[in-house]
């Protein structure tokens, strides 16, 4: 029996148990979707096959229905391997914002499995991928959709335990090739084929959707012409690098903004120039990841 490495679907815990009878509608937009690329960085194959190198890996979440499918797409087409590397694996996942901040760094809920394996053995044991549901017993598996000759993978899941889960993010770890061994690990090990590693929120959510109603602002002259802005959030737990930015508005429906890249529960200091176009009371905008988070009305003091 070929033992397989098993990579994970990361998914926020939340009484997974019920769900399959129904559950609370959650607000957003849907189906919430991502794609993340990779550079072109794996080494040239001299001679035989390209090495096996991810352009893309995506994640599209159906609420409404409780579908998702995970996408993988590569430079060039990976049927014809190089030697030893008999099967490649990679994870994907989805999590909710439990942490306002570092909420798709959970590892527990559910789990995706997609496993891609080569031509001379895809008769026997097509490309497949399996979903397990913490709470649940059982698990689904689906064979992976690939055209001959193409570079895409995907693989697609629907189930009603997966209606209306509250995920906010996604994540792609590496490629690890798996060599053909009935005793694995004990024999060769997975290798890390493509380094990818990263995470990104769905189109229209942001890391601090939870923390929104939260913000704190306060403003202080500084003697230098200027004033100091104090942001802080009690919700974030702790001081958190984010891209995010806070904007004052001024005369001509502008603003000025300032980048802050530590969020958390201490006050951010950032400092804005004082002239005639600054409306008053001044009017503060705060976006995290390009979304809106707050709006506030500031007496200047």
């Amino acid at each position: 029996m070929r033992i397989r490495r098993v990579v994970a679907l990361v998914v926020a815990p939340a009484c997974l148990a019920g769900l399959a009878f129904g559950a609370t509608a959650v607000a957003g937009p849907n189906p919430r979707t991502i794609t993340i690329t990779d550079p072109r960085d794996a080494p040239a194959a001299l001679s035989g096959p390209a090495n096996p190198d991810v352009r893309s890996a995506g994640v599209s979440y159906d609420a409404i229905s409780g579908t998702i499918t995970v996408s993988l797409d590569f430079y060039a087409s990976v049927e014809t391997r190089p030697p030893g590397d008999d099967t490649l694996a990679f994870d994907f996942g989805a999590s909710e914002t439990i942490d306002p901040i570092t909420g798709c760094d959970g590892n527990t809920g559910a789990g995706i499995n997609l496993f891609i394996t080569p031509d001379y053995e895809a008769s026997v044991l097509p490309s497949y991928a399996t979903l397990s549901v913490q709470g649940e017993t059982g698990a689904l598996q689906v064979n992976v959709d690939h055209a001959p000759g193409s570079t895409s993978y995907s693989a697609t899941f629907t189930n009603a335990a997966l209606v209306n889960q509250p995920w906010r993010c996604a994540s792609v770890g590496d490629l690890l090739g798996i060599p053909a061994c009935p005793y694995y690990p004990i024999c060769d090990p997975a290798t890390t084929i493509d380094t990818v590693s990263k995470s990104g929120w769905f189109t229209g959510y942001s890391p601090v959707d939870t923390a929104r109603p939260y913000w704190r602002v306060k403003a202080k002259r500084n003697g230098l012409g200027g004033f100091d802005l104090y942001v802080s959030n009690p919700k974030i737990p702790s001081p958190t690098e984010v891209d995010s930015k806070v904007c004052i508005a001024i005369k001509g429906g502008k603003r000025r903004c300032e980048p802050s890249t530590v969020v958390g529960p201490e006050p951010d200091d950032l400092t804005f120039a004082l002239d005639g176009r600054v409306l008053r009371p001044l009017r503060v905008t705060i976006y995290v990841g390009g979304v809106l988070q707050a709006s506030r009305r500031v007496i200047l003091h």
